[in-house]
């Protein structure tokens, strides 16, 4: 049994009794308890359960479910990171580049407002005011309705500003990447506006910790080979990682300070 499989056994174990325990899955899926454990702590990182005292229980969280952007910016810090300055090797000086919402998008930002003569097109407003404050890069915030504590601008004339534009570049975030389900997003209007910003991009680049992977969000954005570049970090294992190279070779995995903060 692949890791993935025997994760998905965990869940769906989880979600039809409302918990596991380490030693009963270890006995069910023949696996060690140690490594039972490793696969509830991931688990746990995706937001599909809940650990407790010598097993898990189901979330009280669903498909839709999305954290506040302080809460983004907390989880997997030192990941991110890592995965934004990778990113930022990807931009050249002049080029038009989109920015989708997120902490890990904003991350990417910090490091191209040293750049010169760079023309950033974005739908997060912590983004634009990171930007403007002290960069001389060109901001560009698309128009449309403002999501409460998440900063993500989204609408129909979102939307209009987009297919009106062409960019070098697009970096976009996900909630949710599956073999099964493709990238997801948490939430139908912001899954459109990714879906645009994809159709603008000459290039387009996904960044996505590793926590992303094998969860599977409400809305559904584009396939996982849509993408020219997909940056994560080393969280994943190869054997995990393995399946979804099939589907795009173009996976990147970058290291993170273990030590500071595990990726």
């Amino acid at each position: 049994m692949l890791p993935e499989e025997r994760r998905r056994a965990i869940l769906d174990h989880v979600r039809s009794s409302g918990s596991a325990d380490v030693a009963g899955m270890s006995g069910r899926l023949r696996v060690s308890a140690a490594t039972i454990r490793r696969d509830l702590r991931l688990l746990e990182e995706r937001g599909d359960l809940e650990r407790t005292h010598g097993g898990a229980v189901t979330p009280r969280l669903g498909t839709a479910y999305e954290p506040v952007y302080g809460d983004k910016l907390r989880r997997n810090a030192a990941a991110k990171s890592a995965i934004a300055a990778r990113a930022a090797t990807l931009v050249q000086d002049g080029e038009v580049v989109i920015l989708d919402s997120g902490s890990t998008t904003l991350g990417l930002a910090e490091h191209l407002a040293r750049r010169r003569n760079l023309t950033v097109v974005t739908s997060d407003l912590q983004i634009a005011v990171a930007l403007a404050a002290g960069s001389s890069v060109e901001v560009i915030v698309i128009g449309g309705r403002v999501r409460s504590s998440l900063f993500s601008v989204i609408g129909p004339s979102a939307e209009s500003d987009l297919r009106a534009l062409n960019a070098d570049v697009a970096f976009l975030g996900a909630d949710g990447i599956s073999l099964t389900a493709g990238v997801t997003n948490a939430n139908l209007e912001e899954a459109a506006i990714k879906q645009r910003m994809l159709e603008a991009g000459q290039r387009a680049v996904l960044l996505a910790d590793h926590t992303k992977f094998g969860k599977t969000n409400l809305a559904k954005v584009c396939d996982v080979d849509a993408f020219d570049e997909i940056i994560t970090d080393e969280g994943i294992a190869d054997e995990d990682l393995a399946p979804y190279r099939q589907r795009n070779p173009h996976i990147v995995r970058v290291p993170c300070e273990v030590e500071r903060s595990p990726c």
